[in-house]
């Protein structure tokens, strides 16, 4: 083989190992970008696990009070129709002594 001949393949497999060079370097830039989204995606996971187990404890905090909001509620129920019914025994009591004041003022004149 000749100097030239030597050369030239060595200067084919410098080609060749180059380009795979880049191959490779552009392989390890693209699973370095491919790392940081798995750690960002993995961050963000535990964030949202953190915020579904508060969401859990609220949930569980709000269905415990449940029942006592329930029956708060029907008290008030129950004492807003005591005092509907107040108000139209007053509102009756009111026309009544109106009619009686009418009737007082009538006979006067």
């Amino acid at each position: 083989m000749k100097d030239a001949e030597v050369l030239d393949a060595a200067i084919s497999a410098i080609e060749t190992l180059h380009w795979n060079l880049w191959a490779w370097r552009a392989m390890v830039k693209e699973l370095g970008d491919v790392r940081a989204q798995y750690d960002s995606t993995k961050a963000s996971l535990e964030v949202i696990k953190q915020q579904t187990d508060q969401l859990s404890v609220q949930l569980e905090a709000a269905r415990a009070e449940f029942p006592t909001v329930q029956q708060q509620t029907v008290e008030a129920q129950k004492r807003n129709a005591e005092l509907d019914r107040e108000i139209e025994h007053k509102v009756q009591m009111l026309k009544q002594y109106s009619t009686a004041i009418d009737r007082i003022t009538g006979a006067a004149a």
